[in-house]
């Protein structure tokens, strides 16, 4: 089982992420029962960590684009409006677990991503989006904001 073999490794941390239900459901057609099914996965995975003195941190889910990012950049431009995701606001699965133990940590990258309401597709001459996912350069651009944030 994952959780015990993390309590008897007892990191320094546990950096948890996810997607929110709408993009597990979109990108693999996974669903739960109820919207706080689940939350209470999370918690139940969260609690013995921080019972156990662990630290825990959970990193929001990015905002998620509903085309293909790299597709619409090759079709127009880097800064054409079409190929732009929209910083909506959403209910996130981990961010309610969170509130539900204290001491978790949350990281919420968004602000890295967007402008306001608008997430260009290309940040620093480097494509953001890959699919639901970040590049994998943008995500290595964003290691020392992680760093400095997860006191690394």
């Amino acid at each position: 089982m994952s959780l015990q073999r993390i309590l008897d490794l007892r990191p320094d941390l546990v950096v948890i992420a996810g997607m929110v239900p709408r993009g597990y459901e979109e990108a693999l057609h996974w669903r739960w029962d109820t919207p706080d099914a689940l939350v209470k996965g999370y918690v139940d995975l969260i609690r013995p960590l921080r019972n156990e003195g662990l630290r825990v941190a959970v990193i929001l889910d990015n905002p998620y684009p509903t085309f293909s990012v790299p597709d619409c950049v090759q079709r127009r431009s880097p800064a054409s409006p079409e190929c732009q995701v929209a910083r909506t606001a959403v209910d996130d699965p981990l961010q309610r677990a969170a509130d539900q133990v204290p001491g978790v940590e949350v990281m919420d990258i968004s602000d890295y991503l967007c402008r306001q309401e608008i997430c260009p597709a290309v940040i620093g001459n480097v494509l953001v989006y890959r699919d639901n996912h970040l590049t994998n350069t943008f995500a290595k651009s964003l290691a020392p904001v992680l760093s400095r944030k997860l006191r690394l």
